[in-house]
């Protein structure tokens, strides 16, 4: 009888073994949810979403794959209606409003868009979201939401993503909450010690200049710099201490990497604005005609080229400059800037020049603005006509005024 027990006993451990054999670990149900994955996409890429619709299924997946099949083909305003009297029956089709989302920004419906991804950050709270949500409201300067959505998005991931904290930090300084931003900045410290990226020393950087401490400023640049030598953020901090008052601790900070100041543009333009600030009109004449010679030389620093090239009477250096000017790289204003520059400095032979340059029909096309001038300049006949054209267009500020000083230099009214 003994021996039947234990067989028994021996069979009942070996039976629990084989059941803990058979339940699914972690690993397992991952795979298993993986292949149902798998096969539930083989399959939604095998429907055809138009004929499930049409025998009336509803469903959010087939309604989604509507919504790209007709996106595809460019029939958004078929499909948006659909989409809309979906969520009226079916306000948690999350998937859905994501794609009337989609339609929206495409039509260039910011107030729909808006209005989407306010109820979807709702609905479903989640990171990526929430991001678009506080994207949305930066572009469409709402920054009280902004700051909200972003103080939300730092709760949800836990705090665990610095760039919420500068953001919010940013947006805190924009709305001049300088007791706010530096809280943000304590908690950033507090949560990330050691983190540290361009956005978060661009905002250090324009905080110093901010409080009159553009030293700081600068000090924390060079800590960048020294280990980030990228043109495009080295412009970018410059400028700001530049435009901070201290032209002479931007141009240090540029001149750590000297090689990128003659070959980056938006280097140049700002180390050449730097000199110009500091008063050192030699030295940016200098770098600009460097510039020249190797054929890196911006469009937006063509004026003060030329105008440096005319204040040192330079006329066959003045002339070169304005002869390899491409006009394909100048916006109306800049055209307007020039020609206004070489008239101002009654230098006939450069002024007909530069407008031979901005004359030609693909360029002065849709420019009336320059057209006047030009018509200004030399007297035309129709001077009259083209300034009524102009004035028939929409102008900006600066065009404006510069229209109108140019007929007032003629006693045109």
């Amino acid at each position: 009888m003994r021996k039947y027990i234990i067989i028994i006993a021996v069979l009942l451990i070996a039976g629990i073994a084989a059941s803990f054999l058979l339940i699914p670990g972690e690993n397992d149900i991952a795979v298993m949810q993986e292949k149902d994955d798998t096969v539930e996409a083989a399959a939604l890429v095998n429907m055809d979403f138009q004929a499930e619709y049409d025998k009336g299924n509803r469903s959010e997946k087939v309604l989604v794959g509507l919504a790209d099949l007709y996106m595809s083909d460019g029939r958004n305003a078929l499909i948006l209606p659909i989409l809309e009297q979906d969520v009226v029956s079916n306000p948690d089709h999350i998937e859905v409003r994501k794609q009337m989302a989609k339609l929206y920004q495409a039509a260039g419906r910011d107030d729909d868009y808006l209005k989407e991804m306010e109820t979807i950050a709702q609905k479903q709270p989640t990171e990526a979201n929430l991001t678009l949500l506080a994207n949305m409201y930066n572009y469409t300067r709402l920054y009280d939401k902004q700051v909200e959505t972003l103080k939300r998005l730092i709760e949800v991931s836990n705090g665990k993503n610095p760039d919420y904290y500068v953001d919010l930090a940013t947006i805190l300084m924009v709305q001049e909450n300088k007791a706010g931003a530096a809280d943000t900045l304590q908690q950033l410290r507090a949560a990330h010690p050691d983190f540290l990226s361009f956005k978060l020393v661009r905002l250090l950087v324009s905080n110093y200049v901010d409080i009159g401490d553009p030293q700081k400023g600068y000090d924390e640049a060079v800590a960048w710099v020294q280990k980030h030598p990228s043109a495009p953020e080295i412009a970018d901090l410059a400028n700001i201490i530049n435009y901070g008052g201290r032209p002479d601790l931007a141009i240090s900070l540029m001149e750590m990497n000297p090689q990128l100041i003659t070959t980056q543009a938006d280097l140049l333009t700002a180390y050449v604005n730097a000199l110009l600030v500091g008063d050192k009109r030699d030295q940016a004449f200098e770098t600009l005609k460097t510039a020249h010679t190797a054929g890196t030389l911006p469009p937006e620093m063509y004026r003060p080229f030329i105008e440096l090239a005319l204040e040192r009477k330079d006329m066959v250096l003045a002339e070169s400059i304005v002869g390899s000017l491409d006009n394909k790289y100048f916006k109306e204003d800049d055209a307007i800037n020039l020609v206004e520059l070489a008239r101002a400095n009654e230098n006939q032979a450069i002024t007909t020049k530069l407008i031979a340059k901005f004359e030609t029909p693909d360029y002065i096309v849709n420019k009336p603005v320059l057209a006047a001038i030009i018509a200004l300049v030399r007297r035309d006949n129709d001077e009259d006509q083209k300034i009524a054209t102009a004035l028939k267009a929409e102008l900006t500020r600066i065009q404006r005024l510069r229209l109108a000083q140019a007929c007032a230099r003629t006693e045109k009214t």
